[in-house]
């Protein structure tokens, strides 16, 4: 399978330096063309479907992806929902003195998801998109935490390799060919 991962365009939690986690934030303007300039780059690829989270900053970008295709299927699953964040939701990164912790094993962000349950929750559904697109070309469009995992499992390592690694940017893509997960 060949896999294609886009992270969302810029939302407005993001501008303001927010924790966005499950918090149903929309595309800033800025977004918007982050997510059509995404969509130019893979205009010239033959996509064969798009799945992406149910969350509006993933399902904008989603489908401005979607235009340049044509009639490609789009499929929101919410195993690409971004990791929950408990009480940290809304909050202003800077004010999260923990935030250096988030991706510590077992360390649960304010009463909300594990860095390992956001790990099974994101390895579950790329089998799954694995065993029905094998020979396909498959476009995932989510978030920064599923990202990271996204990377991770792609490349055969387990959730302790989120320690330190980078966050992508908005609407950044990344391209994988997978025969195993």
């Amino acid at each position: 399978m060949k896999l294609i991962f886009v992270r969302h365009g810029e939302s407005i939690s993001n501008k303001a330096g927010r924790v966005t986690g499950s918090v149903n934030a929309p595309l800033t303007e800025r977004g918007r063309r982050q997510a059509a300039k995404a969509a130019r780059e893979l205009a010239k690829t033959h996509i064969d479907v798009i799945y992406s989270s149910p969350l509006k900053r993933a399902v904008s970008t989603a489908k401005i992806i979607a235009k340049t295709q044509g009639k490609v299927p789009l499929i929101f699953k919410s195993d690409l929902r971004e990791r929950h964040h408990g009480s940290w939701e809304g909050k202003k990164i800077s004010n999260i003195p923990e935030w250096h912790k988030r991706y510590e094993l077992g360390f649960k962000p304010g009463g909300g998801e594990s860095p390992e349950e956001l790990y099974r929750r994101v390895k579950r559904l790329m089998k799954l998109v694995l065993k029905k697109h094998r020979n396909h070309t498959v476009v995932i469009v989510a978030h920064g935490a599923v990202g990271r995992m996204v990377r991770i499992i792609a490349t055969g390592r387990g959730p302790e390799a989120a320690i330190g690694m980078k966050t992508m940017s908005n609407a950044a893509i990344n391209r994988f060919n997978i025969d195993k997960i």
